[in-house]
């Protein structure tokens, strides 16, 4: 099903792709979205690489994320 540029709502989510995101921003011709499922977080460390990890909605829900 595609969805009609009306039917969006900031803070409302929608899946796509199989994917579940996040409306954060509608212009007149783009929404902008995060995505709220299988989030890859990445944090730096110590020796200058970067260590990434994949995180669930509820997870990055508690952290503060969404």
């Amino acid at each position: 099903m595609i969805m009609k540029h009306s039917e969006f709502s900031i803070g409302k989510d929608f899946t796509c792709g199989g994917t579940r995101y996040r409306c954060t921003d509608i212009g007149s011709r783009v929404v902008v979205a995060i995505r709220t499922e299988n989030i890859e977080a990445g944090t730096r460390v110590a020796s200058g690489q970067t260590s990434i990890r994949t995180i669930d909605a509820a997870e990055a829900t508690e952290d503060g994320w969404l």
